[in-house]
């Protein structure tokens, strides 16, 4: 009985201690994430406020601009609304500002990049400027609505910057 409640005993120690790991990992990442929001937020002013969790980085200012920074995700906003989600390879970053949008995308597929050219050109289709060599392609072009975008394609990587004229 004596050694049944012992065994019993260090069951519980063990599974408290392996427990309490993620927890202290958890509690860790936390305060490392506080303490980077403080330093950021003192090395920018304080008119400045800096939100830092797992995937982005948020940074807002006192007049209402805002950037957020972070990657793994196609962006929701409304400019992100503007063209179809980028479905191939994997999102390793992504700006976001008021009037602007850049997404970096690694390990794409040629083949699906050309296709999504094609239909990102039926909408951004004025003042349009292409450009392809052996290395890569290049398109710009704007929608008519003030919206302009950039589109650059070079050995599986692709960004997309999509910019808004105040206009």
């Amino acid at each position: 009985m004596k050694r049944a409640l012992t065994l019993l005993v260090s069951v519980l120690m063990l599974m408290a201690l392996t427990t309490a790991c993620g927890v202290k990992d958890r509690i860790e990442q936390d305060a490392g994430e506080a303490l980077g929001e403080k330093l950021l937020e003192k090395a920018a002013g304080d008119d400045v406020d800096i939100d830092l969790d797992d995937d982005s980085l948020v940074i807002e200012g006192d007049d209402g601009e805002r950037m957020v920074i972070g990657s793994g995700q196609w962006p929701e906003s409304d400019l992100a609304r503007l063209i179809p989600e980028y479905k191939s390879g994997e999102i390793t970053s992504v700006m976001e500002m008021q009037n602007s949008l850049q997404v970096v995308i690694s390990g794409s597929d040629a083949d699906y990049f050309a296709d999504y050219l094609d239909s990102v050109k039926l909408k951004f289709n004025e003042d349009p400027y292409e450009t392809t060599s052996s290395d890569g392609t290049t398109y710009t072009a704007s929608d008519g609505k003030n919206h302009s975008i950039m589109i650059f394609y070079d050995n599986k990587d692709c960004i997309i910057s999509i910019s808004q004229d105040d206009d």
